[in-house]
């Protein structure tokens, strides 16, 4: 079961028509071991790429404590809808409601700071 068919009402049928099933094969797990490896001898970093969010803090504020353009983003894709699903190593590719969450949070930061409604839409389709 996946994170869309959990939450599904009873008798709903399923939003993007199919479950994703986990890569196979030789050259897949080959891929994997050189993005890895790459991601730590080249993409190392001391610095953290996350920023806190001082208007967090207001009762009323909209946005999140902490913003960040690129953690994560490489291993999210996405279904026929547009919700996120993670990309794991082992799995393949999974709903993980923890990223749904967190990449509608980094999308409504995003619409707040630059008022693009593409970032609103990414958005809304996260909360839906």
């Amino acid at each position: 079961m996946n994170f869309t068919d959990a939450v599904r009402q009873p008798g709903e049928r399923p939003l993007h028509g199919r479950t994703a099933r986990p890569r196979s094969g030789s050259g897949s797990s080959w891929k994997w071991t050189v993005r890895a490896l790459r991601r730590e001898l080249v993409g190392f970093r001391f610095d953290s790429p996350v920023e806190a969010v001082p208007e967090a803090g207001r009762p009323d504020a909209l946005h999140y404590y902490i913003y960040s353009d690129r953690l994560f983003l490489d291993d999210l894709e996405f279904d026929a809808n547009g919700v996120t699903m993670k990309n794991y190593r082992a799995q393949g590719r999974q709903y993980n409601p923890l990223f749904v969450a967190w990449w509608g949070l980094h999308n409504l930061e995003r619409y707040l700071r630059v008022r693009e409604d593409a970032y609103l839409q990414k958005f809304l389709v996260q909360v839906a």
